[in-house]
């Protein structure tokens, strides 16, 4: 994500693009990957203050990047995650904590909010809303308790202060 895509005073973020499994970045998989989806107020205090102190902050710089600037390797992230799970003391049956996994709190902690359905998909970036509820309506996890725990640790670790 680069900063092009945070837009800090309306509270949003413009997904333009998608992640490959192999880390590299290309277009979104559908025409409803393209969307607006706003920020929650922790994640925008988060970034308004790493934009303060990040080392790159132009529209074309990734938000979070390597020294130089250049992308975080996938290792590298997931090593990141690893040491957040642990903190967090999260154990082993709750699973592994990944971008993916993190997404899929999001929607399913929105999903059990009461959201409307269509609202769901359209943030989720999926044409069918049916699919977006199958697949996120009946997760068993707390997935807010566990969004909430990683932004919390963020915030703790110094990412946005």
């Amino acid at each position: 994500m680069r900063w092009r895509d945070i837009d800090l005073a309306a509270g949003s973020i413009s997904v333009a693009a998608s992640m490959g499994r192999d880390g590299t970045p290309g277009p979104p998989k559908t025409k409803a990957g393209y969307r607006v989806v706003p920020l929650v107020p922790a994640l925008r205090r988060l970034l308004v203050a790493w934009k303060l102190r990040a080392p790159h902050t132009l529209p074309d710089d990734l938000v979070i990047g390597t020294a130089n600037g250049g992308a975080v390797q996938e290792r590298n992230i997931r090593r990141a995650l690893d040491a957040a799970k642990e903190t967090a003391s999260l154990d082993e049956t709750e699973g592994r904590l990944s971008m993916h996994s993190l997404r899929h709190s999001w929607v399913s902690a929105l999903a059990t909010s009461g959201l409307a359905a269509v609202t769901l998909a359209r943030l989720a970036g999926h044409t069918d809303a049916g699919f977006t509820l199958r697949i996120y309506a009946s997760d068993p996890r707390d997935d807010a308790a566990v969004a909430e725990s990683v932004l919390s640790l963020a915030a703790e670790a110094g990412f946005g202060g």
